[in-house]
């Protein structure tokens, strides 16, 4: 039953019994401390991301001094294999002269040509070990791969 004009408070009050309006307001001021908490868990991620850029510059100097010896390494055994094609290579000669004069066995020479070509064979193996190792150097310069 609606009543307009002057009602009185207190029929007012047992017109609106049990019927209540409320306010709220939040203020976000601590907000469960979950800005900082990013805030920090954001310095971490910023700093574990510089530390892997670090150790991925020390990883790739690593690789480049490798890289670097490994090259030496192969010019060393190239220039061994070389030494050793020319002596096999003499060796093969001088077996060939005996075998000419019957003083060398089949088996022998045979032997002494199978110990050449395997020795040819390691000298085209670490030439081609040498250029793909210099590749790889300039890889690491910055000139990029070309043959």
């Amino acid at each position: 039953m609606f009543t307009f004009g002057k009602t009185s408070y207190f029929k007012q009050i047992d017109q609106n019994f049990r019927q209540s309006v409320g306010l709220a307001l939040s203020v976000p001021i601590f907000n469960g401390s979950s800005l900082k908490t990013q805030w920090k868990r954001s310095k971490l991620q910023l700093k574990q991301t510089e530390l892997t850029k670090e150790q991925n510059s020390f990883t790739l100097k690593q690789d480049i001094y490798k890289a670097y010896n490994d090259a030496v390494a192969s010019l060393q055994s190239y220039n061994a294999n070389k030494k050793t094609v020319e002596f096999s290579a003499k060796a093969y000669d001088f077996a060939s002269k005996r075998y000419d004069l019957g003083l060398l066995s089949t088996y022998d020479l045979i032997t002494s040509q199978n110990t050449l070509q395997q020795a040819k064979i390691q000298l085209l193996y670490s030439q081609y070990d040498y250029v793909f190792k210099m590749k790889l150097l300039e890889f690491y310069k910055g000139q990029g791969l070309k043959l």
